[in-house]
């Protein structure tokens, strides 16, 4: 085995290791996990309920002798004792493992696998823990479910290993007849809409990035009766139209383990000055640079804003600062730009506008049209991932500043080799027309 360092390292390896041996996956759920943490009867008089009698009209007082379902401190309380049980798994047998609420997820080759599961439930009967059996103890396998969560493993011992997460079928399914589900009622309640708000964050959760945060921004609206309660606003109805169309066809969540490589540094800046011959009333441009230090590419783009776009952004001259747009934009340009470099890697974004780097981390924003952008950028990342990562840079220290301003970027020094000059990357003047028209997509849905 070579090592970091470049040592080899030679040792004899087990016969369990000699033949092809893979990742095996398994998903251990607590029996009524809840009903297993008794209350301390000393403390007994701090965990009551009331309810009303329906016969005698009377409120009666009960106490609970089991952890509350439904309490807002329960949650707290149980994962408490988790974290304990798999801190215990961890430490003391070495077992492979991680805990979401009541359900322990142990990965292990195949051949330790048998072994891990066997002493984990005798682990878990000795402390008094009882496992759920019959159809939801699964065997170990190479693709398991976990919270309606599917863990493929089959490539963890590739030679570029990766592990794959997607929503299961069930999930999917699941969500899609809710949203039919409202299409044949004709309307859809606060409840109902935050039932649905809730199911999708999680299950957003298994798709790369903030994709979605602007449609379902829209189902909070709704939850939050922010919107007519009269049949299905346009809002809420794109919102439920793109739910349908994007979630089934979402691809897993891909976890590259091992070969990281370096990451790709993305610099970029807009500018917004006034300017009263124009008709916008101002002049407005953007930048971006990209540096690859696996082989020292240099590249940039620098353009400046068309009359079209300028009077678009500014609804015909009525704002006088789109300067939060102008740095929106070249985030997507370069994400498109330089896609192929990106994917698998991470990149950091550094933008010297808070406004902008808010909204990516959100997904959105509360400027219509920044949103659109917002949102475009992460259906690309959705296409494509990468690991991208948004910081803050002082504007004196952005070289993207120049380009912004039609001007090239400062030569690249690194330490006493020869200096870097940068290659310009002359971008298609219809991409402005690109954002133009995904906004004609969605405008009367994001307004």
């Amino acid at each position: 085995m070579t090592l970091e360092s470049g040592q080899t390292v030679l040792r004899t390896l087990h016969h369990d290791f000699r033949k092809d041996v893979g990742f095996l996956g398994k998903c251990m759920d607590l029996e009524s996990a809840y009903k297993q943490l008794p209350v301390r009867p000393s403390q007994a008089h701090l965990c009551t309920c009331a309810i009303k009698d329906p016969d005698s009209n009377e409120v009666k007082f009960f106490e609970l002798h089991a952890l509350p379902f439904g309490a807002s401190a329960a949650v707290h309380g149980f994962n408490r004792a988790a974290r304990a049980i798999e801190h215990l798994l961890n430490t003391l047998l070495g077992i492979p493992c991680t805990h979401y609420f009541d359900d322990f997820t142990i990965i292990a080759p195949e051949s330790l696998m048998p072994v891990f599961e066997e002493i984990t439930k005798e682990f878990l009967s000795h402390l008094g823990w009882a496992v759920k059996g019959g159809d939801k103890d699964k065997d170990p396998a190479d693709v398991f479910t976990a919270l309606g969560v599917s863990f493929d493993l089959k490539d963890m011992t590739a030679p570029s290993p990766t592990l794959r997460v997607v929503n299961t079928q069930g999930r999917i399914d699941n969500i899609v007849a809710s949203i039919e589900e409202t299409f044949k009622k004709g309307f859809m309640t606060s409840l109902d809409a935050a039932r649905l708000a809730g199911k999708l964050v999680f299950a957003r959760s298994q798709i790369f990035g903030r994709v979605g945060s602007l449609a379902l921004r829209a189902l909070h609206r709704r939850a939050s009766a922010l919107v007519p309660r009269e049949g299905i606003d346009s809002e809420t109805l794109w919102a439920l139209h793109w739910w349908k169309a994007t979630l089934p066809d979402a691809e897993p969540r891909v976890v590259c383990l091992a070969g990281y490589r370096q990451p790709l540094i993305i610099f970029t800046d807009g500018c917004c000055d006034p300017n009263e011959s124009s008709e916008s009333g101002v002049d407005a441009g953007y930048g971006g640079i990209m540096f690859d230090p696996e082989d020292n590419a240099y590249e940039y783009f620098r353009m400046d804003m068309s009359e079209e776009l300028k009077q678009f952004l500014t609804i015909q001259g009525q704002k006088a600062q789109i300067v939060g747009q102008a740095e929106v934009l070249p985030c997507l340009l370069a994400r498109k730009l330089w896609a192929d470099r990106m994917k698998h890697r991470a990149v950091p974004y550094f933008i010297d506008n808070d406004a902008a780097r808010y909204g990516f981390i959100r997904g959105m924003s509360n400027d219509p049209h920044m949103s659109v952008m917002l949102t475009s950028f992460w259906e690309e990342e959705r296409m494509s991932p990468s690991y991208p990562w948004f910081a803050r840079v002082p504007s004196g220290g952005n070289p993207a500043d120049d380009p912004s301003r039609g001007e090239p970027p400062c030569v690249l020094c690194q330490n006493s080799n020869k200096p870097i000059k940068p290659v310009e990357v002359f971008l298609d003047p219809t991409v402005e027309v690109e954002v133009l028209a995904m906004w004609y997509d969605r405008v009367e849905f994001t307004l």
